[in-house]
């Protein structure tokens, strides 16, 4: 038997060596990545009707449970000093792993991109960097509607466009709404705000009221950076169009856009004026430089070509060993999973392939499904990958402080899910399948804050090898693995992903239902199509607990996936030239407030 400690031991030690000689190079980037495809830029659409037709170890804590409606009085966002510290360098510059997609138009991709935009563009709504808690932002107060149906919005006042773009007013919020619900975007929330959202109603310059379709108990946090709704200018497209989009990114930030370098950087720098929150970032510019080897930008940080780095655990180790720091984001909210593809149980679905072994029909597949769990060792996972950084994680987007998280999914864990290769070797007997079958793995992509994804798939691999199965894994960037399981093209691999902490309601829309609600398709059933049109229809807390609970419990029960960690998202930086980054980690980009980093004075 292949012992998984000493395999992982031996590719830290060969890590080890290959980073001190990279110390010794230049840092240089040792892949060019291939620029994303390009993409036809919809045509304009209406802005009034909507769219046209440390190596410590860490445990996850949980962040407060989100406001239904916002307090009168809201905290203030973190914000700069109302004045810049004189920075040691002009320009901080950030080693982030290769984006999803590289682009300046929001709804070509999914929000793991949009940490190249937060330093520009702004939400309607904060989550506070530390808590999680709702927090102003362009919105300075917001209340939904007895029936859940509309949600009204006072927006803040005197706050201008880069570029000469105008002040921020509601006919940019329905302008921003109409271009992320046009129906060929492929931004995640496209169809929260194609379906559920009907109307953007403009009330006067800075009221507007959210019609919806059906009750939307969570809006708030879509609004939020937990969402993709970053304000765009209309007098900006109005002048520019198409092209102008292109071209550049036009926002309300703290930073402006500068150029970017498609597959290797993106350069911003601070607005000439102060802005609202009563201050400007201390560095004069900000550059998102994309490297896609944990090599190559952990040598960068210890040779200070970057600042602040994305890294694996075994690489922020060989930071803190360098002399830098390491930060861990407010909230453990990411989470880590392993996905089937094909799992389309809804009547009538066309894509679903019952010869597939882990989605055939019934109990079958069902033990197909556990004995892949059973193989896998979590807890060796979390400590030769994550370093003991993950906390238990039961059912994919469900955590413990969330509604409908069930006590007795930890009873049975052992049971249902817990490390047993040899059960799961009888498993795959009874299931059929006494000799394995052959079966591929899409893990090679990283993802904005664990990119020790490639680490997981091969691990698992392991693991799967040992009862049985015939893998292989496959090589391909995450906009592949990403059109496959969006088009419902996944029903012959299995893949790794992450994501974050975020409201029940979304996250079930947005993995579980057929489209045009659903782009993940992570499991489908006519249960939870069932229990989720309950939910739209029932704001009593207690009733959305009881459906929460019993789409829970069906998911843990047929195995629906391959829940791994709850994690922190943790960066290193050099502390002789920032001296704080706060940010929440629960984020649809995991990596927001950027804007906020702050400088250690010259």
């Amino acid at each position: 038997m292949i012992v998984l400690k000493s395999f992982h031991l031996l590719r830290l030690t060969y890590c080890a060596l290959a980073v001190v000689a990279l110390t010794l190079i230049t840092a240089c980037d040792t892949a060019e990545p291939a620029a994303a495809p390009p993409t036809e830029v919809p045509s304009s659409p209406s802005s009034e009707a909507g769219p046209a037709p440390t190596t410590a170890v860490v445990q996850a804590t949980a962040a407060p449970a989100a406001a239904t409606v916002a307090p009168t009085a809201m905290p203030q966002p973190a914000a700069a000093d109302a004045g810049p510290v004189e920075a040691k360098v002009e320009r901080l510059v950030i080693a982030f792993t290769q984006p999803t997609h590289e682009t300046n138009i929001p709804w070509f991709g999914a929000r793991t991109m949009l940490s190249q935009f937060n330093p520009v563009q702004e939400t309607l709504i904060d989550l506070h960097p530390e808590t999680g808690e709702f927090a102003s932002n362009l919105a300075t107060d917001w209340s939904m509607s007895a029936d859940g149906k509309a949600w009204t919005l006072d927006l803040r006042e005197g706050v201008p466009f880069h570029f000469d773009f105008g002040e921020f007013t509601a006919e940019d919020v329905a302008h921003t709404r109409a271009l992320m619900g046009q129906e060929d975007g492929v931004n995640t929330l496209n169809g929260m705000w194609r379906e559920t959202v009907d109307t953007v109603e403009i009330v006067d310059d800075h009221t507007v009221v959210f019609q919806l379709t059906a009750s939307e108990p969570d809006l708030d946090f879509a609004l939020s950076i937990g969402g993709d709704l970053l304000m765009m200018s209309k007098a900006h497209w109005d002048q520019e169009g198409e092209e102008g989009l292109e071209d550049r990114i036009v926002g309300t930030a703290p930073y402006q856009y500068v150029e970017r370098e498609v597959g290797q950087s993106i350069l911003f720098e601070r607005v000439p004026y102060d802005h609202w929150r009563e201050g400007r970032p201390d560095f004069a510019e900000m550059e998102q430089v994309f490297a896609p080897e944990s090599a190559t930008r952990l040598a960068m940080l210890l040779t200070e070509e970057a600042h602040v780095a994305v890294l694996p655990r075994e690489g922020l180790a060989q930071a803190v060993s360098g002399g830098m720091e390491i930060v861990n984001s407010g909230i453990g909210g990411t989470h880590t999973m392993f996905l089937f593809g094909g799992l389309y149980y809804i009547t009538g679905d066309e894509a679903y392939d019952p010869s597939i072994p882990w989605a055939a029909p019934g109990e079958k597949g069902r033990m197909v499904r556990q004995a892949l769990n059973k193989a896998v060792d979590r807890d060796e996972i979390n400590e030769f990958i994550f370093k003991g950084g993950g906390a238990p994680y039961r059912v994919v987007d469900y955590h413990p402080t969330l509604p409908g998280f069930n006590p007795e999914w930890d009873e049975r864990w052992e049971e249902m899910y817990g490390f047993d290769p040899e059960r799961a070797v009888e498993l795959l007997a009874e299931a059929g399948y006494p000799d394995g079958f052959p079966m591929k793995i899409y893990g090679a992509h990283t993802l904005p804050g664990v990119p020790e994804l490639p680490d997981v798939s091969e691990a698992i691999s392991i693991y799967f090898t040992e009862i049985g199965i015939d893998v292989e894994i496959v090589s391909v960037e995450f906009s592949v693995v990403r059109n496959q399981f969006r088009n419902k093209l996944d029903k012959e691999f299995l893949y790794p992903l992450r994501s974050s902490r975020r409201p029940l309601q979304q996250q079930i829309r947005v993995h579980n239902l057929p489209s045009p609600l659903g782009v993940g398709h992570f499991y489908e059933s006519d249960l939870i199509v069932e229990k989720y049109e309950e939910l739209t229809r029932n704001l009593d807390p207690v009733e959305r607990d009881r459906i929460f609970r019993a789409i829970g419990d069906h998911k843990f029960d047929n195995f629906a996936s391959m829940p791994l960690h709850w994690l922190f998202i943790q960066v290193a930086v050099n502390p002789e030239i920032v001296a704080e980054y706060k940010f929440t980690g629960t984020a649809g980009w995991n990596f927001s407030h950027m804007e906020t980093i702050k400088a250690v004075p010259k």
